[in-house]
């Protein structure tokens, strides 16, 4: 355990380290001050969600930071002595199945579900799996990587916003590192530290493609893009229409976007839905199903809905509610707890920020027109991906939250900032 703390003090330094010399890390005005306070609030944000999972909410066969890792002990303990074997679940390239089946019997979240198609359970599992290997047990080390993984993807997606944005770098800054609820449920030992890693650099990875078609670039993107379909599957979907969009909009130089990327998008949408519309349906209602009774089985106090959809046209009709759900919800009138509160407060500041461009409004650039319309798409195809399938409150404070970064730079893009006097003194 004592050389646990030595590596866990040496990743730390290391990170440190890396603030003050990588390159990557200069940003035009951002000072290296900026960058380590976020770091530190990433870290003790980290410690905060073990906290409360630890002596809070006790149980550990439903926190998430240990039900995962406890998995993890279980493989890694029954693979000490077979490295072999463990590469199996580290690769999912399965040649001694017996064996596999074995171990896995004994775990309660690697098959969450044999007929699923995808288990993003399993990528995090695998992620502790490796960090395992190096910190005998020390969970704070786990939190420190996880951490240090999502305060890099941040800085990767401040930098993609900022390609596009004439939004202030200071006020990007603050949008993955002071927002309430991105900062603490991404950087804890969950899967949102490795989807905001993943997301960060691949978009970051796309832009450096889409200006210099090298190897270089093209093997980033795909590595960080597979990085995030092993995480977050329809993350990445829901990426696709506004990501096509600027890649067209960069090869024509449209001059009317607005059009444009509305024809993108319904184009897009309508062969994936005319195409798959019934599959569709059908996720959509076994999610949602799995919800309903994983709330019930839990008294879970926040379930707002316990039926499914009984036909494509209901659940389309639901769609601008589920939107506004996946963004707003839980409101005020819903609070239940402290954590309900909190969120419900947050809640109330996105719904009032709607405000901004009408008060303060702003004629965007072509460039910052081009991340509204991306941003817009994203959030509107992830929330309604939420919203839909997702009936439970407490769950949908925590999946939401990979949208709200693109949900608040669509609605700084058309903000004149510098006519609100606080935000003046910021920058």
């Amino acid at each position: 355990m004592v050389l646990s703390y030595f590596i866990f003090i040496l990743v730390l330094l290391c990170t440190l380290l890396l603030i003050k010399k990588w390159s990557f890390l200069d940003i035009p005005g951002l000072s290296k001050k900026w960058l380590y306070l976020g770091f530190s609030i990433k870290l003790f944000m980290g410690f905060a969600i073990w906290f409360i999972y630890t002596y809070y909410y006790t149980d550990r066969v439903t926190a998430d930071i240990y039900k995962y890792f406890d998995d993890t002990q279980v493989i890694f303990q029954a693979t000490q002595d077979e490295l072999l074997l463990r590469l199996q679940f580290l690769t999912g390239v399965i040649f001694d199945k017996e064996s596999y089946i074995q171990i896995i019997k004994n775990t309660q979240h690697w098959d969450r579900n044999p007929n699923e198609a995808f288990n993003d359970n399993r990528s995090i599992i695998r992620m502790n799996l490796l960090i395992l290997s190096i910190s005998n047990g020390l969970f704070h080390l786990h939190t420190l990587v996880f951490s240090v993984l999502s305060f890099f993807g941040s800085i990767a997606l401040l930098k993609f916003f900022k390609k596009y944005s004439s939004i202030s770098t200071k006020i990007l800054f603050l949008i993955p590192f002071f927002v309430p609820s991105i900062v603490f449920w991404n950087s804890g030992v969950l899967k949102e530290a490795w989807l905001f890693f993943c997301l960060g650099f691949s978009l970051l990875s796309f832009y450096n493609l889409m200006l210099k078609q090298s190897f270089y670039n093209l093997i980033q993107f795909f590595v960080f893009g597979f990085g995030l379909y092993f995480i977050k599957p329809y993350v990445l979907v829901c990426l696709v229409p506004g990501l096509l969009f600027i890649r067209l909009d960069y090869l024509f130089n449209w001059k009317r976007k607005i059009l444009s990327f509305g024809l993108t998008f319904i184009g897009v949408i309508a062969l994936a839905f005319g195409n798959y519309a019934e599959k569709f349906f059908e996720i959509i209602n076994s999610k949602r199903s799995d919800f309903i009774e994983l709330a019930k089985s839990t008294n879970a106090n926040s379930l707002i809905s316990d039926t499914t959809y009984d036909s494509i046209l209901e659940m389309l009709i639901h769609t601008p509610v589920a939107i506004f759900t996946s963004i707003f919800r839980p409101g005020i009138w819903e609070i239940s707890g402290l954590f309900s509160l909190i969120s419900a407060l947050e809640n109330t500041v996105l719904l009032l920020l709607l405000i901004l461009p009408i008060r303060y409004f702003k004629r965007p650039n072509d460039k910052d027109l081009n991340i509204f319309l991306f941003s817009i798409s994203f959030v509107v195809l992830l929330g309604t991906l939420i919203g839909l399938s997702t009936p439970i409150l407490g769950a949908i404070v925590r999946y939401k939250i990979p949208l709200l970064p693109f949900y608040l730079i669509a609605i700084l893009s058309f903000t004149d900032l510098k006519r609100i006097s606080f935000i003046q003194k910021l920058l």
